[in-house]
């Protein structure tokens, strides 16, 4: 970036981390952020509430919220947010840690941030790649992100502020130049509800399926594997048409459910958002719903 915008962005990173908006926000406190100058826009998530990796992430593409969902739900593991996600941060680190990093993406400005003497570090992480330096619009989008987080703090922005009474997500349109940055404030349509629904028929036959002890179940990019430990061969493995865990965990039932069927006592699943669509239709049905991040059969029954 060039030297002008460099500037710019350190001026944007310590009035951000000054403005400390991670004492009102959490991580999943994210929303949405639309740049007229630049043109560009994406999800933020503010870093830093529970003390540590203070900064902000923007995660930009067509498929930016449903990416940060799942990182928040973790439904992806690192290898598979790496490759997934297309990220703008800002972040912060010591002095021996700044070591590290390539000039490019260290900014000459230091800050005290919980007490202790930072490194701001600025980079751009596409899907697939490692992270590089930021361009001149890059780095202008991340200034501009910083300053209307930080503006917005001071009028403010806490957890009732990023999402309102129906459920839609707070969108910051920023418009005119930096130095006098305007903002207006939105709420997106919210999305529409997802539940699974357990019908009679369903139920009557999950009630006749055969019994077994425990369930192993992952869905991640579309594929829903389900396992019983008992068994050589998955129970079922299938590549669905949609990438939403509300029709993953319904298949899971039909499946389930499908003559002579299969009932479990325990669901175990590495996939979380499974967990709260699951547990109220099985619990009932005397089924316990436990997530555990480290599975290692499904793990190498998904092939990584």
């Amino acid at each position: 970036m060039n030297s002008e915008t460099r500037a710019l962005l350190e001026d944007a990173a310590v009035r951000y981390l000054d403005a400390k908006p991670w004492v009102s926000l959490r991580d999943y406190n994210f929303f949405h952020v639309v740049d007229q100058e630049t043109g560009l826009d994406g999800w933020v998530s503010v870093a830093g509430n529970m003390g540590e990796e203070h900064g902000l992430g923007i995660y930009l593409g067509r498929d930016a919220r449903k990416t940060l969902e799942k990182v928040l739900a973790l439904d992806l593991d690192v290898d598979a947010q790496t490759r997934s996600s297309d990220v703008i941060a800002l972040t912060v680190v010591d002095a021996q840690e700044a070591a590290d990093f390539k000039e490019g993406n260290k900014l000459d400005r230091q800050i005290e941030v919980a007490g202790k003497p930072v490194c701001p570090i600025v980079f751009r992480k596409p899907p697939g790649e490692k992270t590089h330096v930021l361009k001149d619009k890059e780095a202008t989008f991340l200034a501009r992100v910083l300053l209307g987080v930080a503006k917005t703090r001071e009028w403010g922005l806490g957890e009732d502020d990023v999402e309102d009474e129906v459920g839609g997500r707070l969108i910051l349109k920023l418009s005119g130049p930096t130095a006098n940055l305007a903002i207006d404030r939105a709420y997106d349509v919210p999305p529409p509800p997802t539940a699974v629904v357990l019908t009679a028929v369903l139920e009557q036959r999950l009630h006749e399926a055969r019994r077994t002890k425990r369930l192993l179940v992952r869905f991640a990019g579309k594929r829903l594997l389900v396992l019983d430990p008992k068994e050589k061969a998955p129970y079922f493995d299938e590549t669905l048409e949609v990438d939403d865990s509300a029709h993953a965990a319904q298949t899971l039932l039909e499946v389930l459910g499908e003559p002579p069927g299969l009932m479990p006592r325990e669901i175990w699943t590495d996939t979380p958002s499974l967990e709260p669509l699951l547990a109220p239709v099985l619990g009932p049905l005397g089924v316990k719903i436990a997530v555990k991040l480290e599975l290692k059969e499904l793990r190498r029954a998904f092939g990584g």
